[in-house]
């Protein structure tokens, strides 16, 4: 992809990391035209968490770095609505925005994490994937639910953009890991979060241990 380019932008109450499939309902005017467009040209739009303003029904400014969503399945509604499936390609900075249209168009340049991919990020990427997969096996053990450990990529850069969607973390904290150009910064953030969510497991499972047991109820 271009280092430059013109870019539809969607902001959304959401973050979007590469990699990662992003399904849409597409049902407002000026979305529907956006993507009509997208599906003639690339199949491409910019997707970017809502910085201010609203995701429905209103205007709304988006955060400065977001993802390319490229459209890789389309089902068209017979009232003109759309259902479709995204897959967060290379991240981007918005240069400039237009309001030509009845929807944002970005001049954005893509970004690209810088350290190189050597040995000491390949174990890093393994240790932040060890310690996830066993906080899902922590909660699907406390959730009575089978075991199921996600799969992950091989690459440390998709494996940090994997666990970052994956985690429930609040927005802002997603938008601060995106925006990252360092992959191991990503990964010592991800691991910082993944030992925080182990914690507070912890002492969910503490307190439920703590509370007293109740017998049969009495039919008096």
């Amino acid at each position: 992809m271009a280092d430059e380019l013109t870019l539809p932008l969607f902001p959304l109450r959401t973050v979007l990391f590469p990699g990662m499939p992003l399904p849409l309902h597409i049902f407002e005017p000026r979305y529907r035209e956006m993507l009509q467009r997208c599906l003639a040209g690339d199949r491409c739009f910019g997707v970017a968490l809502i910085k201010r303003g609203v995701e429905v029904g209103g205007p709304a400014v988006p955060h400065a770095v977001g993802t390319v969503a490229r459209v890789v399945e389309v089902e068209a509604l017979p009232d003109g609505r759309f259902e479709i499936l995204t897959l967060g390609e290379d991240r981007f900075q918005v240069l400039d925005v237009s309001d030509d249209r009845p929807y944002l168009v970005g001049r954005v340049r893509t970004i690209h994490d810088a350290d190189p991919l050597d040995d000491a990020l390949v174990q890093l990427a393994d240790a932040v994937a060890v310690a996830f997969r066993d906080l899902v096996a922590q909660l699907q053990r406390l959730a009575g639910e089978p075991s199921a450990p996600p799969e992950l990529p091989d690459n440390p850069r998709q494996v940090s953009f994997a666990v970052a969607s994956a985690l429930q973390l609040p927005l802002p904290e997603k938008q601060s890991l995106l925006e990252l150009t360092s992959t191991a910064e990503r990964l010592r953030r991800l691991m910082a979060a993944i030992r925080r969510e182990t914690g507070l497991l912890h002492l969910v499972r503490e307190s439920q241990r703590d509370l007293p047991s109740i017998g049969p109820f009495s039919t008096n």
